[in-house]
């Protein structure tokens, strides 16, 4: 027999000819009754899920010191190998995850009592990681797809964190050195140079000292606390590859995944995607995204981001009821929540996760399966749908026809996100977008909006002003980086920030092109003079006032005209700098002002639509995050053909036909509150 090792290419896992579906659930075999483990399975099958991940723990496995049970002799819930052979003889692919550490709610995160002192690059660590790793392979490695079996995938390691207050003093990150100053002498080495960015003049490394919470107004720690965020990367990087290096070593052929945090602050994604095969983030929302604000647009945000840095875009670990704690926060999980989840993952480009926990567990609530293999029917109900809805779609095949790109930093991103307000006006203004990867990532879409600070990374600066000299459009209101990531003075970037800025009380009419449009704020930035083409505000009467003693001083200004931004060619492309705070008005007109013509609109901004396409076949993910049941109009632009479409709604099954005249093709789509839905449109006519 010939041999075939499972692999990765164009956003799809491959194996002997057959593509296999991203889409699994997470089952706990050593926590459910093994006389149970057919019947849980036989449901989820019937889901329709035709992979299964489960972690091995360390820490239950281990009889004693050194000795391991994978085969059930001291209990049956230890019988590994049992649960594997049941997977494969039901037909099952398999995602085997065995840590070392699993977290999962489980005594020490999974690893034994005596190791549990140990930060993950301790040398004693290592040494006994590597051996339950040598064991742990030894069983699966039959197993592996590679060999005959069905396991298509190995997570190495899980959600890998130095946890900075609990190995405070191993790591050097309080009063004795440690890892952090090894760190210090790799980035910097020679204490001149740390000197140098630190503005200290210690004497050797062991002097300096981490600052491991963002100094506030402490402009002059700032550097050292993002020394501490490179650090905590650097210590991620390394524990990563080591266990990805042992597993190999040890026989893994198989796709290795990595899985993190759903922020960078901790593990840098674009990194992580280097290290393994697939990065996966994992994501645990309140019911109906009602918890924190933005937390709907941060979930879109994270899945373009994946979509931005990874060969597989994808979620490691995704919501399926939830661990005992977390409970009070998110709320009881309802149906429309998970369809919120799902489908506001596939409109921000992922195209797999896992569901953890798809079946109850001990300290686990709200899952669609329980541990005795029965359903909650509203639940199961729904994700079997979803799971229907997700092999029509078919994510890692289709295109996105997107014309708007948006800068993301992951240095920036793990501090006090200085985009924000661009990333919150472009989700209010209903735009949608990817993000450009500034960390590795290049663009060819017409526009780009910079959505990052004063600082930027000098590479990320390099980025921009390839992208600009290769024909694209770089779009920067009231944000210019000037600094690298060392806070060192560095603008590769030809334009300059205004040389005043004047108070508005009222308003301004902004002129760019041939497109006019009125503008509210209290503050613009002018320039004396400008490179290029200048755009120019008129003061204008204001309407907003509430009594009539200052009527006729708010008339004194009109009428007085400021530069207040220029649009400059460079290179092949253009760079456009407004003086201007953002917000959605802003954004739309300045859209139009560059003539960029959006290939989807809504009619309600704070709806979220995306369209994807695959040959003949369009998609429109559409999601109400509002609290209110409503309806929309859907208007596509410049992609059809003229003719009669039929519109189905995949979630409900209701079909209706559209015409489209003129390239334009307009529909009507109706939600229940906090709600989503996908619509397939395929012509009729033909």
């Amino acid at each position: 027999m010939i041999k075939s090792t499972p692999f990765i290419k164009g956003k799809q896992l491959h194996f002997n000819g057959r593509t296999i579906p991203m889409l699994s659930g997470e089952v706990h075999y050593w926590r459910i009754n093994p006389q149970e483990w057919r019947t849980v399975l036989e449901r989820v099958k019937e889901m329709g899920i035709q992979m299964v991940a489960t972690y091995v723990c360390w820490e239950f496995h281990e009889v004693t010191p050194g000795e391991l049970d994978f085969n059930g002799v001291t209990d049956p819930r230890r019988d590994l190998v049992a649960f594997l052979s049941l997977l494969q003889e039901m037909d099952f692919d398999i995602i085997v995850r065995p840590g070392p550490y699993i977290y999962s709610e489980w005594k020490n995160n999974g690893i034994p009592d005596r190791m549990t002192k140990y930060h993950r690059l301790d040398p004693l660590f290592l040494s006994e990681a590597d051996d339950y790793i040598q064991a742990v392979v030894k069983v699966i490695k039959p197993f592996l797809a590679s060999n005959g079996g069905r396991i298509v995938l190995l997570q190495a390691e899980n959600e890998i964190d130095p946890w900075p207050a609990l190995f405070t003093e191993p790591l050097g990150l309080g009063k004795n050195p440690g890892l952090f100053q090894q760190f210090l002498k790799e980035q910097y080495e020679s204490i001149e140079a740390l000197n140098k960015i630190w503005i200290s003049d210690y004497s050797n490394f062991e002097q300096a000292h981490a600052v491991c919470v963002l100094p506030g107004d402490q402009t002059e720690k700032l550097v050292r606390y993002l020394d501490f965020v490179r650090f905590k990367h650097w210590f991620v990087r390394r524990a990563a590859e080591w266990a990805v290096s042992v597993y190999r070593q040890a026989g893994v052929d198989v796709p290795i995944i990595l899985n993190g945090y759903d922020g960078t602050g901790t593990q840098h994604w674009g990194e992580m995607e280097h290290v393994a095969d697939v990065y996966g983030q994992d994501i645990y929302p309140s019911n109906e995204f009602a918890k924190w604000p933005d937390e709907f647009r941060f979930l879109l945000e994270k899945a373009r981001f994946a979509r931005a840095i990874s060969r597989l875009p994808y979620i490691g670990e995704f919501e399926a009821g939830v661990w005992h704690g977390w409970h009070y926060l998110t709320g009881a999980l309802t149906a429309n929540h998970y369809r919120m989840a799902a489908i506001g993952a596939w409109a921000g480009g992922i195209v797999g996760w896992n569901w953890y926990m798809l079946v109850n567990r001990d300290n686990w609530y709200m899952s669609p399966i329980n541990e005795w293999g029965r359903t909650r029917p509203e639940l199961f109900s729904t994700f079997k749908k979803i799971v229907d809805v997700y092999q029509v779609l078919e994510p890692a095949t289709l295109s996105h026809p997107c014309k708007i790109g948006v800068t993301i930093d992951p240095l920036q991103r793990s501090l006090v996100r200085p985009g924000e307000p661009v990333l919150k006006a472009i989700h209010a203004a209903g735009l949608d977008y990817e993000f450009f990867d500034l960390w590795a990532g290049t663009w060819d879409a017409p526009v780009v909006f910079y959505a990052g600070g004063s600082w930027l990374s000098r590479s990320g600066q390099e980025r921009l002003l390839a992208y600009v000299r290769s024909g694209g459009h770089l779009v920067l209101m009231g944000l210019l980086p000037e600094y690298d990531e060392f806070l060192l003075k560095h603008k590769s970037l030809p334009v300059n920030r205004g040389d005043g800025v004047i108070p508005i009380n009222g308003a301004i009419k902004v002129r760019l092109n041939d497109h006019e449009f009125v503008y509210h704020s209290n503050r613009a930035e002018w320039f004396e003079t400008v490179p290029g083409k200048t755009i120019i505000a008129t003061r204008v009467s204001t309407d907003n006032l509430s009594s009539e003693e200052l009527v006729y001083q708010h008339s004194l200004e009109q009428g007085q005209e400021y530069k207040i931004g220029f649009t400059v060619q460079e290179g092949q492309g253009m760079i456009t700098y407004l003086g201007l705070d953002v917000n959605p008005g802003l954004l739309k007109n300045i859209l139009i002002g560059i003539e960029i013509v959006q290939p989807i609109e809504c009619s309600i901004a704070s709806w979220t639509v995306a369209l994807y396409e695959r040959a003949e076949s369009k998609f429109i993910t559409v999601i109400n995050p509002n609290q209110m049941a409503g309806s929309c109009e859907i208007r596509l632009n410049d992609r059809m053909p003229d003719g009669i479409y039929m519109i189905h709604d995949l979630m409900t099954d209701y079909t209706w036909n559209v015409p489209a005249m003129n390239g334009k093709l307009s529909l009507i789509c109706s939600l229940p509150a906090k709600d989503a839905t996908v619509l397939q449109i395929l012509r009729q006519d033909l």
